[in-house]
């Protein structure tokens, strides 16, 4: 959480990194193939939360808490596109 004019790092903390080694071998064992894909994932939908029944919380809901009686907040990036920080709200016609 940060208070305004200042930028969340989502990238500290919401960031996963996925590593897999993967061979593909032959019925008598002989490898014929390997890879390793490595994928670098930045704000996953979901994190671990001891605090959770399930213990999963989701990174959504991070764009809605705040601390210092609502003064800070997580703002940038997906948060601002989300909740529309700081901009007024023009009224909406469907």
């Amino acid at each position: 959480m940060v208070s305004s004019g200042s930028w969340s790092l989502f990238s500290n903390g919401l960031y996963e990194d996925w590593l897999s080694s993967n061979y593909i071998k032959t019925p008598d064992g002989r490898q014929i193939a390997y890879f390793d894909p490595h994928f670098a994932v930045f704000s996953p939908s979901r994190y671990y939360d001891p605090s959770k029944p399930d213990n999963v919380g989701r990174s959504i809901d991070i764009c809605y808490m705040t601390e210092m009686l609502g003064l800070e907040k997580a703002r940038g990036g997906e948060c601002d596109n989300l909740t529309n920080y700081g901009k007024k709200h023009d009224a909406c016609f469907i």
